[in-house]
């Protein structure tokens, strides 16, 4: 894949990225009422799933690598796609 191609991927995964829902209170004891525990589930399933695409994305990515720079490319895009999804999720 080309630099400018990878960096398209990158950032539509960086921008499919999970936007974080006001949550109701606890309910009495500190636990997340069922509405929370849904909403941090599903956000927890977009980030697994987000994580996935990036895996995929550099496999595909190593796979049409024909030397060592393009693979260092693969890597690096695919470390900056992660970070920017640790970045997002705080």
């Amino acid at each position: 894949m080309s630099r400018s191609r990878m960096f398209v991927v990158g950032a539509a995964l960086a921008c499919a990225l999970p936007v974080s829902a006001q949550t109701s209170p606890a309910t009495p004891g500190g636990q997340p009422n069922a509405a929370q525990f849904a909403q941090h589930k599903q956000n927890e399933l977009n980030r697994i799933q987000a994580r996935i695409q990036i895996e995929q994305t550099l496999q595909l990515c190593v796979q049409a690598a024909t030397n060592h720079a393009g693979m260092h490319t693969c890597n690096e895009t695919a470390r900056q796609s992660m970070q920017a999804l640790h970045k997002g999720g705080d």
